[in-house]
């Protein structure tokens, strides 16, 4: 049985939101290491940037395994 389009987006949404969390833990605490100063705000920024575009591409991978699974049913 495969996902319909929302569950797909909704697992997407979980699963890229607690990316989020990791991302934005692991940027404050390894940029400083390596010698990269930003704030927190900037550090937000390019990791919602991410965050979003893996939303996206996660959603349409998920979808494009789907059609291709039903298709050989």
């Amino acid at each position: 049985m495969s996902q319909t389009k929302k569950q797909s987006l909704i697992e997407s949404f979980i699963d890229v939101g607690l990316g989020l969390l990791v991302s934005i833990v692991l940027t404050n605490l390894m940029f400083p290491i390596i010698g990269i100063d930003v704030t927190f705000n900037q550090s937000f920024i390019v990791v919602t940037m991410f965050t979003i575009a893996s939303v996206i591409r996660k959603y349409f991978i998920r979808r494009a395994f789907n059609y291709f699974y039903e298709k050989r049913r």
